[in-house]
């Protein structure tokens, strides 16, 4: 008879040895049983949780050309830890002409094997769910006690382990954790991702997993509120949980800025600067006008850059044109100019010592002399 053997190894934990060994036992199970073995299906770090694994639905769909006779396993655990599924499973393969046998397992193919070949895929699931249980109470122990779940930590923090107990806690990387308050700082300021990832790859420092800086993890680390010294894990979240990089008020001055930039994402991802990006609306539907640049191959590869209305291009209602960067700043540029007489500049040099005074807590004194600030 013609036999497939399947082997499946669950998760990074364990290793290709795993799948040797399976495969050793299910080859000695097939000689000693008179089986010709066609070929191996071996799904790697896959769950038995869920029949989404490549190799097994390709065993399943084989199975319909009729070519072999019989799926050889180590364990019924192997097969599947879902017993809907793997009954469901075992039923496709049967009406294919296809049976299931263990090389560990006794399972004779009558109704007393399969019987107890049930039981063993219903305590296979049992262990699973059970598992799964114990390593979810104890994730959330770990996350009560601010200690590690595992995974690699966040840029800025580093694992110390607690004694000899193999448990670990995150604490403050004292070299990294000064760079991600740098970045945090600069992008407050109006500094660009694109521009802060050149600054530090330039400087040759390193990410959290010692490659370069990208521009997506930039933007996740710039939104990522364990910054605030939040233990963060599933649903759970413990304030105080992790020592504190980033203090609140910058924090949101970025959150800010990055609503901002994701209303108008060409402004945040063009390299040109465009200025009024968001203050420039479409004067046809009132959508945000945003950066848009273009490289004309016919013209030795000159970059055009633009402001393009969010609500135009590709099939959408707004028939605005795009309008050249330099045209539309200019003009309004020399339209504020126009602005700028003697009268409004004496109105705007005040506001600004006002609102100078307020977050300086600093004496004004104004008089009819040039305007001084005394501490």
């Amino acid at each position: 008879m013609v036999a497939v053997i399947y082997a499946r190894y669950s998760d990074s934990k364990q290793d290709y040895n795993s799948i040797i060994g399976q495969l050793q036992v299910c080859h000695k199970f097939s000689e000693a049983n008179g089986y010709s073995v066609l070929r191996e299906y071996i799904d790697e770090a896959q769950s038995g949780k869920t029949d989404n694994r490549i190799q097994f639905k390709r065993m399943l769909a084989d199975s319909r050309k009729k070519q072999f006779d019989a799926v050889i396993i180590y364990t019924f655990d192997r097969f599947g830890r879902n017993l809907r599924q793997s009954l469901n499973n075992e039923s496709s393969l049967l009406d294919n002409g296809v049976i299931i046998l263990s090389a560990t397992e006794p399972n004779e193919n009558t109704p007393a094997g399969r019987m107890q070949r049930n039981m063993q895929m219903t305590i296979a699931q049992y262990f699973s769910e059970e598992l799964a249980q114990k390593v979810t109470r104890g994730h959330g122990v770990n996350a009560e006690a601010g200690l590690s779940n595992g995974g690699k930590p966040p840029f800025g923090y580093k694992l110390e382990p607690i004694g000899s107990t193999g448990k670990k806690k995150l604490i403050i990387d004292k070299e990294a954790a000064p760079i991600v308050k740098e970045i945090f700082t600069r992008y407050a300021n109006g500094w660009r991702i694109y521009d802060i990832v050149e600054s530090l790859n330039e400087r040759q420092q390193k990410s959290a997993r010692g490659g370069q800086f990208k521009k997506n993890s930039m933007s996740t680390m710039l939104g990522n509120r364990r910054y605030l010294g939040i233990y963060i894990y599933g649903d759970t979240e413990i304030p105080g949980g992790i020592p504190q990089i980033v203090d609140e008020d910058l924090f949101a001055r970025v959150q800010a800025r990055m609503r901002v930039n994701k209303a108008a994402p060409g402004h945040n991802r063009a390299k040109a600067e465009y200025i009024l990006t968001p203050k420039l609306f479409c004067g046809y539907c009132r959508a945000m006008m945003i950066g848009h640049s273009t490289t004309k191959a016919k013209k030795g590869g000159s970059v055009y850059n633009y402001y393009k209305c969010k609500g135009s291009g590709g099939g959408k209602a707004c028939k605005k044109k795009m309008v050249y960067k330099d045209t539309i700043e200019d003009r309004v540029v020399d339209e504020c100019r126009k602005l700028l007489t003697p009268k409004n500049i004496r109105k705007i040099a005040k506001e600004v010592v006002r609102i100078a005074a307020s977050f300086c807590s600093v004496t004004i004194k104004i008089a009819t002399k040039p305007l001084s600030i005394v501490d």
